[in-house]
């Protein structure tokens, strides 16, 4: 879903200048829970800092709210506006949307007329565009509180490009708020289809405006004669509302699953372990034996699969994954090396893991960065018990452990030296890539003979020398050994 997403939730209940409009009871939780959802990790697809509330706000200042908006909105991006409260007609049967200022005598001026967001849509640049309303009429009838009919007039601003509207009820009807509800009739069942995920009917994991207006118009007619309507001229392809939001509850239901069989003894927590983090993954990585695992759990939460059979398909698959990992280490060996692919590889020879890259360079071919190089004193010093890829004991290598690195491509002649002819830098450059970026390379060996030198390799020629401590090498970092 391409562009940003906002929403502009705007309640209206109290009506202090206006004594012939009653206070409603339900728009400001109607907003509240509609926010919530929009925002909800499970079921939301807005970003909090783009969704709006507006409570009891004068007409001018959601007009502002609902014009800038829209100006700022991209041609990609989605506005969804929701109104809940009274609705009334003016003298020539157009919907006006009443707030906080609003007076019936003059609601030209004091209300949200429905032609005025139709002008707003009319000159904004996105393509995408929802307009919700649970509008009322003032009145009651028995226990109810009766809230109002919906002009048959707003059809004529789905004539926009991307323009979809839903209503509470047709333009003769009255639309309700059953005692004991918090919630008007409409908008219960709105927020209902979203947060239980049964308003995504083509089970898709995605609640577009259609499958929202499907669940309601059908759960509202059976509480009553109530008749919500949608219209959507020039509306191209699904405009999505919301998630779904099954997969968390139904994961967080095998999760507990999970847990009780845990506590009665029947799983052990290394099993509900590895089944939780499986649950947990993303839809697009459950192929292959996760796809086995995830029907598996699911059999047995079921009761449709023993325990014990359960156990013994699970532990199989745990032996293909610990197949499946030797030959991913056996495709990853260099050499007589072994890439773990963090950074570090181990010499099979020695035992010893060393970091790949020079120290200052970084990057899967240590491409990344520049080689920094070090006083011999100041690598001693800085480079012992180092952190890197979970370990913390990385060291300046002695100048045995650095010599076994050296790799002579014509082999080596009477003294240890390569001979000539062998490939520069003196190392298996598959296993240390970008090696050429400094030939020589501290150890933490010093030159016994005389203090004022160190040991060092020189992997230009392939040979270990001793070098004024003061001199600037490069370091390669090792661990294990000694």
């Amino acid at each position: 879903m391409k562009g940003k997403r906002y929403a502009i939730l705007i309640a209206a209940s109290k009506f202090p200048e206006e004594p012939g409009l009653t206070e409603l009871r339900c728009p400001e939780n109607d907003v509240d829970a509609l926010h919530e959802l929009l925002i909800s990790p499970n079921c939301g697809l807005f970003d909090k800092k783009n969704t709006l509330v507006l409570k009891n706000a004068p007409s001018h200042e959601v007009l502002y709210k609902i014009e800038t908006v829209l100006n700022d909105a991209g041609s990609e991006d989605l506005v969804l506006i929701y109104f809940s409260g009274h609705g009334k007609l003016n003298a020539a049967g157009r919907l006006c949307l009443a707030t906080v200022n609003t007076k019936l005598r003059a609601l030209g001026s004091t209300s949200i007329a429905a032609e005025q967001i139709k002008r707003f849509f009319d000159t904004a640049s996105t393509r995408k565009r929802i307009l919700i309303l649970d509008c009322c009429y003032s009145g009651a009838a028995g226990a109810e509180f009766v809230k109002g009919g919906v002009d048959d007039q707003l059809q004529l601003m789905s004539g926009g490009q991307g323009t979809f509207i839903m209503t509470a009820s047709t333009a003769f009807q009255t639309a309700v708020e059953k005692e004991g509800d918090s919630n008007g009739l409409f908008t219960k069942h709105l927020l209902e289809g979203i947060r239980s995920g049964e308003a995504d009917r083509d089970d898709d994991d995605l609640i577009s405006v259609d499958d929202l207006y499907e669940y309601v118009h059908e759960k509202v007619q059976a509480e009553g004669a109530q008749v919500p309507m949608k219209w959507g001229l020039q509306a191209k392809g699904k405009m999505i509302i919301a998630k779904s939001g099954r997969d968390a509850k139904w994961r967080q239901e095998m999760e507990r699953s999970l847990h009780r069989f845990a506590a009665d003894g029947l799983l052990t927590s290394r099993v509900v372990h590895e089944a939780i983090q499986v649950l947990r993954m993303p839809k697009k990585k459950l192929v292959g034996r996760e796809q086995q695992r995830i029907v598996l759990i699911e059999q047995v939460i079921c009761s449709r699969l023993g325990m014990a059979d359960f156990m013994e398909q699970w532990m199989d698959l745990r032996c293909l994954d610990c197949a499946a990992a030797a030959a991913a280490q056996r495709s990853r060996t260099i050499g007589r090396y072994i890439d773990h692919g963090d950074g570090t590889i181990t010499d099979t020879e020695t035992g010893l893991m060393w970091k790949r890259c020079l120290e200052g360079l970084s990057g899967v071919n240590c491409e990344e960065g520049e080689v920094k190089r070090y006083k011999h004193d100041e690598a001693v010093k800085r480079f012992k018990n180092v952190e890197y890829a979970g370990y913390s004991d990385w060291r300046l290598p002695t100048i045995d452990e650095l010599k076994t690195l050296v790799h002579c491509s014509k082999g080596k002649n009477k003294d240890g030296y390569c001979n000539e002819g062998s490939k520069t830098p003196t190392i298996n450059q598959q296993a240390f890539p970008n090696a050429e970026a400094e030939y020589f390379v501290w150890s933490g060996s010093p030159y016994a003979p005389n203090s004022d030198y160190a040991w060092g390799v020189s992997f230009l020629s392939g040979d270990s020398y001793y070098g004024g401590r003061f001199s600037f090498l490069a370091v390669r970092l090792v661990r294990g050994g000694q």
